[in-house]
């Protein structure tokens, strides 16, 4: 008996996993070399011309819109800017604020 809920444990979780890949691919969402979901959002400064002084990166397993918040919490990193223009990226990125150079 034991072995059989071990077994029966050992192939729900895969499919699990499937599933959530497949929602994802169908949904259009773009995964890293991970599985995972990255954003890289410009940072602009709140001047005429709104240069852009840097970038927040964030992740999450599955969701693009929590990756977009974990993002937020680089955001406070620069002065008088905000964040703006948040894309998936096809490879990982440690999530944090990065300058552009």
């Amino acid at each position: 008996m034991k072995k059989l809920r071990t077994l029966a444990l050992a192939l729900a979780f895969p499919s699990v996993m499937l599933a959530q890949a497949q929602i994802a691919q169908a949904a259009g969402i773009v995964k890293n070399e991970l599985g995972m979901v990255t954003v890289k959002c410009q940072v602009v400064e709140n001047t005429p011309g709104n240069p852009i002084v840097g970038f927040v990166v964030g992740n999450h397993p599955t969701n693009l819109n929590a990756a977009k918040s974990d993002a937020n919490l680089y955001e406070s990193k620069f002065n008088n800017a905000h964040k703006r223009h948040c894309y998936p990226q096809r490879k990982y990125r440690p999530s944090g604020a990065y300058d552009t150079n």
